[in-house]
């Protein structure tokens, strides 16, 4: 996992006993790690990418990117994708992390994890786009105009991609015909990325809502409220669970949307948990996991 702190840490799944901590970064980290093999990879504050070894959290290797990162990065057939925010997109070598090519993408690249579609590489940004580029050589692909900025990640299922806005839109397109397919307004806008499971979407808003929606058509299937902004909402056997920034996670039936259990820690949860293994693994602002 990765800090505010500076730190990155990597923990025991069963006891959370700590096996190493990585504080060499002189910034914060906002994003999640990507973990291939034996190598982790985050972008950081500090303007720089690391790959460090998973098993004793050693810099293997690190790139300056000339702004903050605040995206995971995309690994796809031995590269590595990632935004800015001054809004531009790397693509480095997984292995060596030298730079194939680089690309003005927006305005700025928030939270908005690259994403892959059919060998190219899709990033939403806060001028209001949905940019694609060839994964390989970096050349522009085609553009897709949001009702409002985006500042989390666009999700792709097969040819559909699916994202919200920060001013309370939430979108389908058809990627083959770029063709928006449903605009749904929610109320409050969200900096999350969509949660896609079968035919449904999840998303939490900063109206303290989170949506199930009908991802064929946009149709609110059910809404949670709860005090305070929602944040990400993920989705495993069942349940739905929403994140919220008064420092709560809720356990939702993920077919109706009924509470089924609450658990509270000390601070926001605006971060990315995540679940494996039937774990549900949670960071607060309480400097807690």
């Amino acid at each position: 996992m990765a800090s505010c702190d500076r730190g990155v840490y990597a923990v025991r799944p069963r006891t959370g006993r700590r096996v190493w901590r990585q504080a060499k970064a002189r910034g914060a980290y906002h994003a999640s790690p990507v973990v291939r093999g034996r190598t982790v990879y985050l972008g950081n504050d500090d303007h720089k990418v690391y790959a460090l070894d998973a098993g004793d959290g050693r810099i293997r290797w690190q790139y300056d990117a000339g702004s903050p990162v605040w995206t995971a990065p995309l690994h796809h057939k031995g590269t590595l994708t990632f935004g800015t925010l001054a809004g531009t997109l790397h693509c480095l070598s997984a292995r060596r992390g030298e730079l194939l090519w680089t690309r003005k993408a927006g305005k700025r690249i928030y939270l908005s994890d690259p994403a892959p579609w059919r060998g190219r590489v899709l990033v939403g940004t806060e001028d209001g786009r949905v940019r694609a580029f060839d994964g390989a050589s970096g050349k522009p692909a085609f553009s897709l105009a949001a009702p409002g900025r985006i500042g989390g990640g666009v999700s792709v299922a097969g040819d559909r991609a699916y994202y919200g806005t920060t001013n309370g839109f939430c979108e389908a397109w058809g990627l083959d015909r770029r063709k928006r397919l449903w605009s749904r307004r929610l109320r409050g806008g969200t900096i999350y990325t969509p949660f896609v499971e079968g035919n449904r979407l999840y998303i939490g808003t900063g109206a303290g809502l989170a949506y199930c929606l009908d991802r064929r058509t946009g149709e609110v299937l059910w809404r949670f409220a709860s005090p305070g902004r929602t944040g990400r909402v993920v989705v495993e056997k069942g349940l739905a669970f929403a994140f919220s920034w008064n420092g709560r996670a809720y356990a939702l039936d993920k077919a109706t949307g009924e509470l089924q259990w609450t658990l509270r820690t000390g601070e926001d949860l605006r971060g990315f948990p995540f679940i494996r293994d039937g774990w549900l693994y949670i960071g607060s602002l309480d400097f807690s996991l």
